[in-house]
């Protein structure tokens, strides 16, 4: 069965619940084994929730993020090889507020690496990634139509597309695109700066009407 995290297992502000896997070298891996479609690996609604150093893979989602938490964070991890999407963040009716994943590996899921949308959970929604390198996904490494969503650095190559972005609130900085099939960088609305885009099948990068471009 799915790893269901609701509001029985979250912490506050200051004392978040915090899932740690090894740091020593070892790998806590969990594997659904079971990609149909309603067979996650982790299904989370809880607030001020910590995910570290844990591997998910196996599944249909592979991190599924349900009923507008605040203060999620994915750290140091591993989602990987799963049907659907390595993280999605769309089913949500509410805002998600202070997502925030970094320094993790998403890679060679069947979907896109991280799904960010928004469905109706007001401009209180946020998500900031670091550093993660989101690589061999079938559809984009990150495709969010959600406000406030800032990306700060990592690598974003070898998907179908690398990165897109719709909101005028959300900023792609310091990130490296490369070697997408497709396109690399789509900036429909929003601020992209300071971003080394190279080498896409398509092109580099896709700016519309409402986008700021810098180097």
């Amino acid at each position: 069965t799915d790893l269901v995290l609701g509001s029985s297992d979250q912490g506050t502000s200051g004392a978040p619940v915090v899932f740690q896997g090894p740091t020593n070298g070892g790998t806590a891996v969990l594997n659904r084994n079971d990609n149909s479609s309603t067979a996650n690996v982790i299904d989370a609604s809880a607030s001020y929730l910590t995910l570290a150093d844990l591997s998910l893979t196996g599944g249909y989602e592979g991190l599924n993020i349900l009923g507008g938490p605040t203060g999620l964070q994915m750290l140091n991890s591993n989602i990987y090889a799963n049907a659907a999407n390595g993280v999605n963040a769309a089913a949500t009716p509410a805002a998600v507020v202070g997502l925030y994943i970094a320094g993790s590996q998403i890679d060679n899921n069947g979907g896109n690496g991280l799904l960010i949308n928004f469905n109706g959970g007001g401009t209180s929604y946020s998500a900031t990634l670091v550093n993660d390198q989101v690589f061999g996904n079938a559809l984009y490494g990150l495709d969010t139509n959600a406000p406030n969503v800032t990306v700060q650095g990592g690598l974003y190559y070898s998907n179908q597309n690398g990165i897109y972005v719709s909101s005028a609130t959300d900023l792609v900085t310091g990130a490296a695109i490369y070697g997408n099939s497709q396109i690399g960088l789509s900036v429909y609305y929003g601020q992209a700066s300071h971003n080394t885009v190279y080498s896409n099948g398509g092109d580099g990068i896709d700016a519309y009407s409402g986008a700021v471009i810098s180097s």
